[in-house]
């Protein structure tokens, strides 16, 4: 698929005007029309093909009605092969997938291809690893290029970072500057998907014949041990975590459905009415607005309001018709998506946008937030700011609040704040430290799926959906946005104590930020348990010098950006709850409630499809800005499969440690019952709060 353009790209592909030339008239869009069957897609009754597909109620010729039956009925063959979990029996999967890709309809053969991309990955790391060194000798290249689909342990990731991000993610990249030394020269083609070339210099360990040779001289031959990736042996088997166990089956299958729609139709017609979309939400509730930027899936965005950003605040509404500047003497803080601005100016003068609002919220005495007003976009498009309201102006305001934040969400917060970092920390801990070793151990839970669902994301979710459908920025422009968070960030500073206090949000009550008393609470229990754990192994600064392997994995995280020098145990403790912090309660803010608040177009759009006059806005025209429903179907699909919920004992509050019973036993249940309590005890007398933020969900999480 190309991703030359992002966002929502109208028209059809060469599927869709193929079957478009044999019609008069036809639409590429069917009505209506009942179907065997009872799929129930995204929670939605089945039973007809507007509702299956999310297209319009046109006239179409038979023809093209047979083709949406026949789509809509594999679909219904590959979901009877779930159970009532949603999970899928892989063999059976497999062969309808073969059978279905020669299949006389040629959207159903469409349909097999997606849902195939999308299980890219579906068998075991280490099946493919050792395939690759097996065959090292004869035909590497095609050894390891075969192995594209899955993850080669930190040589495939390695890998990816070249080929999917590398180029134009330099400042992410430097998170793996000895990567390209222990690699040797490893190489990408952009023609014909990924291949790998490797040349006479490649490291010995390569071969697994050698392997042991070359690691039993890994701290002369490559200095303090930190070019030394782990072979396929070390690579831990429960990491090897196939897509189809990473994510709802069923739901996968949803998706891949959306995705081989929007193939066959384009993107779609425009909105003409709020019900034109599935679902609801409260669009014009300020209230649910303001709930969306402090509980929703970017909590941590809220800082206080900065004199540069009121000037430009007020600038805007003194353009928009003289509106009343921001008082003095009120508290006021706000949400700013301006990360987005340099990337929104480089996007065409027509066509999909996304803005770099910010949005101003005031603390009212009564300790309640409420919407101050919102400058629409930094990059200039729409220079204007907009007071609250009950006018098309305002309204269009909170589009574009909402679609800025959609895009800092899923490209910064959630995937390279997250995802990206703990990746990092991840890949140093597996080639610095032996899986005996207890810093080894007290972090392994927390890398569950990190690698397999990162390598999706890569693979798949950035380039051929996100950038592809969901956003109106192109693949390397969403890896640049990644770059641009990455280069803001820094590991220290994001401590949630310093952070909040950095943010001048520490002293707001929990009915006005609830996310700032549950993210200090658990990181005041995590920083108990881990300095528990960690105290009685390191007691003083020699102990941290005289553990070498330790001091490797900390020249190793000092790539990081931000990463602490560390010398007492003190620090070390600190560094260390970052880690599990970012991976659980982090995590689950901004993984978790995607369903709840991005499911619904209309109060979560992903980006702007056209760009209207500000000043002569009517509520017509801002339902035709909305993506289009065909396009809001794949969204809710999208982010229904992300968020779907952990299974219990991989929650904060419930996981052990499966592969060490014993180790920190006592310590971690200590922490989980002291947790618990006290995530219950914050929220009494708060059942507003309570019932917006989940604190099951919110803050057991380890997944990432």
């Amino acid at each position: 698929m190309s991703n030359s353009g992002g966002g929502e790209r109208e028209g059809e592909t060469a599927v869709g005007q193929k079957r478009a030339q044999g019609a008069d008239g036809e639409k590429a869009l069917s009505k209506r029309r009942r179907v065997d069957g009872d799929s129930s897609m995204n929670g939605e009754p089945a039973g007809t093909l507007a509702l299956e597909l999310g297209v319009e109620e046109k006239d179409t010729t038979g023809a093209q009605e047979d083709e949406y039956a026949k789509l809509v009925a594999a679909y219904q063959r590959l979901e009877s092969l779930c159970d009532e979990d949603g999970a899928g029996d892989k063999v059976k999967v497999i062969a309808l997938l073969r059978a279905l890709a020669g299949h006389e309809s040629e959207s159903v053969q469409l349909y097999a291809e997606n849902v195939r991309n999308l299980l890219k990955g579906s068998e075991p790391v280490e099946a493919i690893a050792s395939s690759a060194l097996d065959h090292v000798e004869s035909n590497v290249t095609e050894a390891l290029a075969g192995g594209d689909e899955l993850l080669t342990g930190a040589v495939r990731e390695y890998l990816r970072a070249g080929p999917r991000i590398g180029a134009s993610l330099t400042s992410l990249s430097s998170v793996f500057p000895r990567a390209s030394h222990a690699l040797g020269s490893f190489s990408s083609s952009s023609a014909g998907g990924e291949t790998v070339a490797i040349d006479n210099d490649t490291p010995k360990w390569v071969d697994a014949r050698r392997f042991r040779h070359a690691l039993a001289n890994a701290k002369r031959e490559y200095p303090r041990g930190a070019t030394v990736p782990p072979s396929a042996e070390r690579f831990p088997r429960e990491d090897n975590v196939p897509v189809y166990r990473l994510f709802s089956f069923k739901k996968l299958l949803q998706v891949g459905l959306h995705l081989t729609v929007l193939a066959v139709t384009g993107t779609g017609r425009p909105a003409r009415k709020l019900s034109d979309f599935a679902g609801e939400g409260p669009v014009d509730d300020d209230e649910y607005f303001v709930q969306q930027r402090l509980m929703g899936v970017n909590p941590a965005a809220i800082t206080a309001l900065t004199p540069e950003v009121r000037e430009l605040v007020n600038e805007g509404l003194r353009k928009n018709n003289n509106a009343d500047p921001l008082q003095d003497g009120r508290r006021y803080f706000m949400c700013d998506y301006g990360v987005l601005e340099p990337f929104s100016r480089k996007l065409p003068s027509s066509g999909p946008y996304v803005p770099a609002s910010v949005v101003v919220l005031e603390l009212q005495a009564s300790g309640k937030f409420v919407p101050a007003a919102i400058l629409l976009d930094r990059a200039g498009e729409y220079p204007q700011a907009a007071p609250p309201g009950d006018s098309p102006q305002w309204r269009f305001a909170k589009m574009c609040a909402r679609a800025s934040e959609w895009n800092v969400h899923e490209i910064g917060s959630h995937l390279t704040l997250t995802h990206l970092v703990v990746e990092a920390v991840c890949l140093f801990t597996y080639r610095s430290l032996p899986q005996e070793h207890p810093i080894y151990q007290l972090l392994k839970p927390h890398f569950y799926k990190t690698l397999p669902l990162n390598g999706a994301a890569r693979r798949t979710l950035v380039p051929d959906i996100i950038a592809k459908y969901l956003t109106a920025f192109n693949t390397a422009q969403c890896f640049a946005i990644v770059a641009a968070f990455y280069e803001e960030w820094n590991f220290s500073e994001h401590y949630v104590p310093r952070n909040l206090e950095a943010r001048g949000v520490d002293k707001l009550p929990t009915q006005a930020y609830p996310f700032g008393t549950t993210s200090l609470l658990v990181w005041n229990h995590l920083q108990a348990y881990v300095k528990d754990v960690i105290g009685k192994i390191y007691r003083s600064r020699d102990d941290l010098q005289r553990d070498t392997l330790l001091q490797t994995w900390l020249a190793d995280m000092a790539e990081i950006r931000g990463f602490p020098d560390i010398s007492t145990v003190d620090e070390l403790v600190e560094a260390l709850t970052m880690i599990v912090y970012t991976a659980s309660h982090q995590h689950s803010a901004v993984n978790y409630f995607q369903a709840q608040f991005l499911s619904y177009a209309p109060t979560a759009p992903s980006m702007l499809r056209m760009r209207p006059n500000f000043d002569s806005l009517d509520d017509s025209q801002l339902v035709q800005t909305l993506p289009t429903p065909t396009v809001a179907r794949l969204t809710t699909a999208v982010v229904k499969m992300l968020s779907e919920e952990p299974e219990d004992d991989h929650r904060l509050t419930q996981f052990s440690f499966p592969n060490n019973a014993d180790f920190a036993r006592s310590q971690l249940k200590d922490m989980q019952y002291a947790l618990r309590g006290a995530l219950a005890e914050a929220f009494v007398g708060n059942p507003p709060v309570l019932a917006m933020v989940s604190n099951e969900t919110l803050a057991q999480s380890v997944l990432i």
